[in-house]
């Protein structure tokens, strides 16, 4: 039987010395759904801090990851693959991600290229899209590479350590629909990651990204700024 892992609260978990603190998913079979589940601050000691899945079939898998708050995870990276994926980590997929928010997630590792946000290794073709991806504190955005050709588009990425993109995806945010801005977050430090009504999350072309399809919180101000500084973040 193919699993529906749907509207679980997943959280505080460990797995020390492997893989998969939140959710562990390896299998054979096609069509598994992971959808509206909270997956916070638990722990891998290799991959997957949040949510992992493995493709044991010799073509992609085929699966789905939707609408799922992943926060606060960490993956160890402690094989040395060169990449960990604190937030979710995908083997062999042909996945199809989407309206997730990925915020707050570390992939760790001997330097800042290990994937804090969203891994995906192997050959493969998933789709990413309408996710926000922010504040990864190590690892970077999303990491993609050893054969895995993702279609990204249509995300929101702020601030992840490491950069937004690497490995073979070190410039995803640069086309396809996709954006780097402030998701303004109602009240990130609280935990809520709900956007406040004026965020750029709910007035995209392609409509609502993330978790939540409506705001939680009414528009926030607009920070001033200058062409200096904006020159000088790049």
């Amino acid at each position: 039987m193919v699993p529906e892992i749907v509207g679980n609260y997943v959280a505080g978990n460990e797995a020390r010395d492997g893989d998969g603190g939140g959710i562990y998913y390896r299998t054979l079979d096609d069509g598994a759904v992971i959808r509206n589940n909270t997956v916070v601050n638990n722990r891998a000691g290799d991959h997957g801090g949040g949510i992992y899945v493995w493709n044991n079939n010799v073509g992609a898998l085929q699966v789905e990851i939707s609408w799922n708050l992943v926060s606060g995870n960490y993956a160890g990276g402690k094989e040395g693959t060169g990449n960990s994926g604190g937030g979710i980590w995908l083997w062999q997929t042909q996945a199809w991600v989407h309206h997730n928010t990925i915020v707050g997630n570390s992939g760790d590792g001997p330097n800042n290229a290990y994937g804090g946000g969203i891994v995906m290794e192997q050959p493969g073709n998933p789709t990413i899209e309408r996710n926000i991806i922010a504040f990864s504190t190590k690892g970077g955005g999303i990491w993609c590479g050893n054969g895995a050709t993702p279609m990204i588009r249509d995300n929101l990425a702020w601030q992840n350590a490491g950069s937004n993109g690497v490995k073979d995806c070190p410039t995803w945010w640069q086309s396809n629909g996709n954006v780097i801005d402030d998701p303004h977050f109602c009240d990130m430090a609280g935990g809520d990651f709900r956007v406040a009504s004026n965020s750029g999350v709910m007035t995209h072309p392609a409509g609502p990204m993330g978790v939540y399809s409506s705001p939680g919180c009414g528009p926030v101000a607009a920070l001033p700024t200058t062409w200096g500084s904006l020159k000088a973040k790049y």
